[in-house]
């Protein structure tokens, strides 16, 4: 029986590891891959909807607006796509309606995500 130098070991075991990742695949993170849904409802202290909400994300602590703005429906709902990542999502409620912006912060957005939120009027 023929002994293997440690260079021939070395190459064969190194062919066997490359045969497996590829037949078998390497492993992968789970962590999205396409855009994050966050979705969710915007209501008031009064418990309704709030139609017309500027729902926006930026980088956090950040103004610069990266994804959005999307409105709420009339019963208040919306959909924001953002890519994965950590975002402040913002939302702005419309002129004259008497409700104070919000700022969700540090939202980490690697899965959707749903995000319910209360304005309420100034103090």
């Amino acid at each position: 029986m023929q002994k293997l130098s440690s260079h021939s070991l070395r190459r064969a075991v190194g062919i066997g590891l490359a045969i497996c990742l590829f037949t078998f695949g390497a492993p992968t993170a789970a962590i999205a891959v396409g855009p994050v849904h966050i979705t969710g409802t915007v209501t008031s202290q009064a418990g309704g909807g709030v139609q017309n909400v500027a729902v926006t994300a930026t980088a956090p602590g950040a103004t610069t607006t990266l994804f959005g703005p999307v409105l709420t429906a009339t019963n208040g709902a919306y959909q924001l796509d953002v890519d994965p990542g950590t975002y402040d999502i913002h939302f702005t409620p419309p002129t004259g309606s008497g409700l104070n912006p919000i700022i969700a912060n540090n939202l980490a957005a690697t899965t959707d995500q749903t995000l319910n939120i209360q304005l309420t009027p100034p103090s």
